[in-house]
């Protein structure tokens, strides 16, 4: 996503996608990584967005449409 995962850079990020895109509002959900270390500044990004946790192996599953 970008050169490092401290708060200051993921929040500046995230500031400009909201400048850049009116609906952010509209975010329902952010699906992470579970070792996604700033978390806490996408709840304060979109406090009414469900952030949720997967671990990678989870996420190529759901890639493969669940088989195993």
């Amino acid at each position: 996503m970008c050169l490092n995962e401290n708060a200051v850079t993921t929040s500046s990020i995230l500031e400009y996608f909201k400048e850049k895109n009116p609906e952010w509002k509209d975010v329902k959900s952010v699906v992470i990584d579970k070792d996604f270390v700033e978390w806490q500044v996408l709840e304060q990004t979109f406090p009414n967005a469900q952030i949720v946790y997967v671990s990678v192996s989870c996420y190529n599953l759901l890639e493969k449409g669940g088989e195993t």
